[in-house]
């Protein structure tokens, strides 16, 4: 189980039906977080008071979800805190990565030339396009460059055991 730190500002979009210049939360947002429930993820929602009380409000399914009121600086994760952090807030990413454990999606965010300055360690266009990546990446975790897969493992150990048992070799 991995826990997904969802800032309330990812789920949010701007116009739609409501007013010019208001906010409200995306139609998919709890298509997503039910599917990262359903796939065996905590999913826990930072952010500030108002957008976490207008977020709630808004999805049916919010009720499983902890709620956890942090600020920008995301003082109420753990700094050992493991799992992933969605967010609309290049800011809140950079934060994040430079003293969480945390892998970071930023939605929305447009990438920049400069990668060494890359406020996240994954762009989306979208909330889905995020949970999407997150399900897919713990799915089928990258293995370290340069180590053997399991596999390999098994073929190296067969080798040896044909090693020395020519026919008539015994």
């Amino acid at each position: 189980m991995t826990t997904i730190y969802l800032d309330a500002g990812a789920l949010m979009v701007a116009g739609g039906s409501a007013a010019a210049g208001s906010e409200s939360v995306g139609a998919d947002a709890a298509r997503m977080i039910s599917h990262l429930l359903t796939f065996g993820h905590e999913v826990v929602l930072v952010g500030d008071r108002e957008r976490l009380d207008t977020t709630r409000a808004s999805l049916p399914i919010a009720r499983r979800v902890p709620q956890l009121e942090v600020n920008d600086e995301l003082d109420g994760v753990e700094s050992d805190a493991t799992g992933w952090l969605v967010s609309d807030s290049a800011e809140r990413c950079a934060g994040a990565r430079s003293h969480r454990k945390l892998k970071t999606v930023l939605v929305g965010g447009a990438a920049t030339g400069n990668l060494a300055h890359r406020p996240a360690d994954r762009l989306a266009r979208s909330l889905a396009d995020a949970v999407l990546d997150i399900l897919a990446t713990e799915a089928m975790p990258e293995t370290a460059p340069g180590s053997q897969g399991g596999a390999q493992d098994q073929d190296d150990e067969a080798d040896r055991s044909l090693v020395g048992t020519e026919p008539g070799a015994q």
